[in-house]
């Protein structure tokens, strides 16, 4: 969500539906036989191209009106709630782990599953450090998301690098839906609570701050699991986002790390 907002400046609410289309995507081949690690790329690349077309369809007459893009993805996120409903109906689904077991480290049992998706996690995070980093195409994003016009001027395709965003953003959701369905049950209406979540971390880190955004999620995830742990309580936990986020914009309405700033 963040990535998308630096360079397009639009806030994507659609964001939680690329993340439930990786999941029904990946339920649908693990159904018809296909391996789930077969069928992990396909997957992710399918939601990366639909996050494009989003992009071209709809949002790209909008980037001089972001309300009116955040609207716009607001409602598609409800046409697609209806659309997976109808595809998929709305009972719950949920796909067989490709692990299983426990591990043990640091004297902790973890379950196989999440540390597997953990280092799935840690590998998008490396890919997307070394594709804004250390490629044109990164370099290329990075300008346009500091000075739209001044990287035009010194030919930065724009409207390239807003696409390759979107691409980049749904392809990470896909994956994360992928691997998301083998953790959770999920309906076409659990998207919500992920996106509102994804919104709150990334505006306390500052909207269009990626690494800031990647350790807030982080402390986030450590602040809930401790809490639950040490008698918090566990109906809390989904309050801590809202919470943080509340009290930030009161303090630093630009984010912890600065808002609408590069990579």
């Amino acid at each position: 969500m963040t990535l998308i907002f630096g360079v397009s400046r639009l806030v994507n609410f659609a964001q939680g539906m690329f993340l439930l289309l990786g999941s029904y995507l990946s339920y649908t081949l693990v159904a018809a036989g296909v391996p789930f690690w077969a069928a992990v790329v396909p997957v992710t690349l399918a939601v990366g191209l639909f996050g494009v077309a989003v992009d071209r369809g709809f949002l790209r007459f909008t980037l001089d009106k972001p309300m009116n893009g955040f609207i716009v993805t607001l409602g598609l996120t409800i046409a697609l709630e209806g659309l997976f409903t109808v595809i998929w109906s709305p009972e719950q689904r949920r796909i067989s782990s490709p692990v299983s077991g426990t591990t043990e480290i640091l004297g902790a049992r973890l379950p196989s599953e999440r540390i597997l998706t953990f280092a799935i996690a840690a590998g998008g995070v490396v890919a997307l450090y070394w594709i804004l980093n250390r490629t044109d195409l990164g370099r290329s994003m990075r300008a346009a998301s500091e000075n739209r016009e001044a990287a035009a001027l010194v030919g930065v395709r724009v409207g390239r690098s807003i696409s390759w965003a979107f691409f980049l953003g749904a392809c990470l959701a896909g994956l994360a839906g992928a691997f998301m369905a083998t953790l959770f049950p999920f309906t076409p209406y659990s998207a919500t609570p992920f996106v509102i979540k994804g919104l709150a971390v990334a505006v306390i880190a500052g909207l269009g701050h990626v690494w800031g955004a990647l350790i807030v999620g982080l402390g986030l995830g450590l602040a809930e699991a401790l809490g639950g742990a040490y008698g918090i309580g566990a109906e809390w936990q989904n309050g801590y986002a809202y919470l943080a986020m509340v009290l930030l914009l009161l303090w630093r309405p630009a984010g912890l790390f600065g808002g609408n700033r590069a990579y």
